[in-house]
């Protein structure tokens, strides 16, 4: 995935940062979801110092959603298909599955 890089305010001061295009719409939808801008929500994770900010945002994002994870999104989601990583590949790659990993095409 492509990395994106956008400039942010982190506790008062105009930082760039380069993540994942799905990571940017992640924290857009948390933000929205809470209230607050994406700014603030890195702002929080700067509060605690890390060796990695753009690392801290991505363990963050994902154990958000870690959290809110239930069975009836599992189920919405399509998830339980018995190979999430084909589930990924069909999601988030343009490839026909012929092109995919063999053992991913396998049970794709």
């Amino acid at each position: 995935m492509a990395l994106v890089m956008k400039n942010v305010m982190v506790n008062g001061r105009r930082t760039s940062m380069r993540l994942e295009t799905i990571i940017w719409s992640a924290l857009d939808k948390i933000a929205v979801k809470e209230g607050v801008t994406v700014s603030a929500l890195i702002s929080g994770l700067d509060a605690f110092p890390a060796p990695n900010l753009a690392s801290e945002v991505r363990i963050f994002v994902a154990h958000y959603f870690l959290e809110a994870a239930t069975d009836d999104g599992h189920d919405a989601a399509g998830h339980g298909c018995g190979n999430p990583v084909a589930a990924f590949w069909r999601a988030t790659k343009p490839a026909p599955v012929a092109s995919l990993p063999v053992e991913i095409a396998a049970a794709a």
